[in-house]
C-alpha cells in the first residue's frame, strides 16, 4: 500500500510516527504489526484501519 501511494519508507515512518527501520522490518515480514501499529500505519497512509486490516487479511 505504501508503494501504491508512492511513499518512501521514511515518509510513511514520519507520517505514522514510527521508525523507518521498523517499517522495513514489517515489509520484510520479520515481525507482524500489532493493533497500535496498524492504527499508526493507517493514519500514515491516510486510510481507515479497517481498510488496512482487510488488506492484511487478503495478503496473509
Amino acid at each position: 500500500m505504501r508503494k501504491q501511494q508512492n511513499l518512501s519508507q521514511e515518509c510513511l515512518a514520519f507520517n505514522s510516527s514510527l521508525d523507518r527501520t521498523y517499517i522495513s522490518i514489517l515489509e520484510r515480514d520479520i515481525k507482524k504489526p500489532g493493533y497500535n501499529t496498524i492504527i499508526a500505519l493507517s493514519a500514515g497512509l491516510g486510510i481507515k484501519a479497517s481498510e488496512l486490516f482487510k488488506h492484511l487479511e487478503e495478503h496473509d
